[in-house]
C-alpha cells in the first residue's frame, strides 16, 4: 500500500491540521464556557425579595411554600437563600398550575 499526499486548494497537510488544531481549541473553550456559566446560574444564591419578585408572589406566599417544602430554603446566619435553578424549576411549576407552559 502506498502512502498518498494529498494536497487541498494549495494548502499544506500541516496548515490544514494547524487550523483543525484552532478550531479544536476554540469549540473546547466555547463548551467550558458554556459550562462554567450554567454552573454559575446553577448554584446561584439569591435572597428572599429577588425569589418573590421573580415568581410575583408575596413574602407571606414565599414563605409559606417554603414551609410545605415546594421550594427549598437555605440559611446563612438569620439569612434565607434560595437557589436560582430551583426558583426556576418552582417557576415552571407556577406555569404548569396555571396553564402558561
Amino acid at each position: 500500500m502506498e502512502k498518498q499526499i494529498l494536497q487541498i486548494e494549495s494548502i499544506q497537510a500541516s496548515e490544514v491540521l494547524g487550523r483543525l488544531d484552532k478550531l479544536e481549541n476554540a469549540i473546547l473553550a466555547l463548551c467550558e464556557n458554556k459550562k462554567s456559566e450554567t454552573d454559575k446560574n446553577t448554584s446561584e444564591l439569591i435572597t428572599r425579595n429577588e425569589v418573590s419578585e421573580i415568581l410575583r408572589v408575596s413574602l407571606v406566599t414565599l414563605n409559606d411554600w417554603t414551609k410545605k417544602g415546594l421550594l427549598p430554603a437555605y440559611k446563612c446566619g438569620n439569612r434565607v437563600y434560595y437557589k436560582r435553578s430551583e426558583v426556576t424549576e418552582a417557576l415552571k411549576k407556577k406555569g404548569a398550575v396555571y396553564g402558561n407552559q
